[in-house]
């Protein structure tokens, strides 16, 4: 009898294909509830028992999203490289870069516009003694980061 009430859902369009269900829910419910899991009871009725996200839920999703910058894979490397306070010439060096430029609209100024990154001279952005440190956002930023890769 089953087979034929999928193929009824299928031909109306209720469903996908047969089978996608427990694979679509343990792939996107991850995105709607963090840590949780659904549960499936096959029995003489088939259950399944989704957990519905909570308020802290929703409101930690949309924190999280808030204060986390699109980050570019050029201002990645250059957080990864920083160490303390460091000079352009040396994240040049670093970063095995030659056109102070490139580092400069690639590089530096994403990150200080994402708030990552902070001028320890802010009213002489040209200075020649202009050096570059993380912000506390920055070094979250990398803590998150490096928690995601482990």
């Amino acid at each position: 009898m089953y087979p034929f009430i999928s193929k009824f859902f299928l031909q109306l369009g209720w469903v996908e294909e047969i089978g996608s269900g427990i694979y679509n829910i343990n792939r996107y419910l991850p995105f709607y509830t963090p840590g949780r899991r659904a549960s499936f009871n096959e029995d003489i009725v088939f259950t399944t028992i989704i957990p519905i996200p909570t308020t802290e839920d929703i409101q930690t999703r949309q924190t999280t999203l808030h204060d986390t910058p699109q980050v570019t894979p050029q201002v990645i490397k250059l957080l990864e490289v920083l160490q303390g306070e460091m000079p352009r010439e040396e994240l040049l060096s670093k970063l095995r870069l030659k056109d102070r430029e490139h580092l400069r609209k690639e590089y530096l100024n994403p990150a200080v516009e994402a708030g990552l990154l902070a001028l320890t001279i802010p009213d002489k952005p040209n200075s020649s003694k202009q050096r570059y440190r993380l912000t506390e956002k920055g070094k979250g930023f990398l803590k998150n980061r490096i928690k995601k890769h482990e």
